[in-house]
């Protein structure tokens, strides 16, 4: 016969509890702060409100509008050229006149507008409209330098 003890399963090993780490928290506040307390020589922004606005700026962007908005609208300008029996070459020479003129405003109005320390409300206009002057006046430059060559060599 057999015992009662040779018909049981083979005991299973009893699964261990994890072992953590002591908690690193004691709910007491450090001794030290962990971040360095504001300096005297640096101060929070000043509010929006302060400063002058920046008005050479904002006409310097809104002379680059404009100047944009010359070109969308050349098309009009040379079908009405056209219709009316004109040639294109007058009001080519007009449109293009007057953005070079409206884009070397703005361009100096910009840089006026940069160069204010004391307007620095909407300063970011008169630097936004420094870079799209100068890019438009650059890109007026090299096309009208390309369209010069373009014409001594032949096809």
């Amino acid at each position: 016969m057999s015992t009662p003890q040779q018909n049981l399963p083979p005991q299973q090993p009893q699964p261990q509890q994890p072992q953590y780490a002591p908690p690193q928290y004691t709910g007491q506040p450090a001794a030290q702060p962990r971040y360095a307390p504001p300096q005297a020589g640096y101060s929070a922004a000043p509010p929006a409100s302060e400063g002058r606005l920046n008005v050479a700026g904002i006409i310097a962007l809104g002379l680059v509008a404009f100047s944009t908005l010359i070109s969308v609208l050349s098309p009009v300008f040379y079908r009405s050229a056209l219709s009316s029996g004109q040639s294109l070459a007058p009001v080519t020479g007009v449109v293009q006149t007057l953005q070079a003129i409206l884009l070397l405003v703005a361009l100096g109005l910009a840089i006026f507008g940069v160069l204010l320390r004391d307007a620095e409300r909407w300063r970011w206009a008169a630097i936004g409209a420094l870079v799209s002057a100068s890019i438009s006046v650059a890109a007026m430059v090299l096309s009208l330098i390309v369209n010069l060559f373009s014409a001594a060599f032949p096809y």
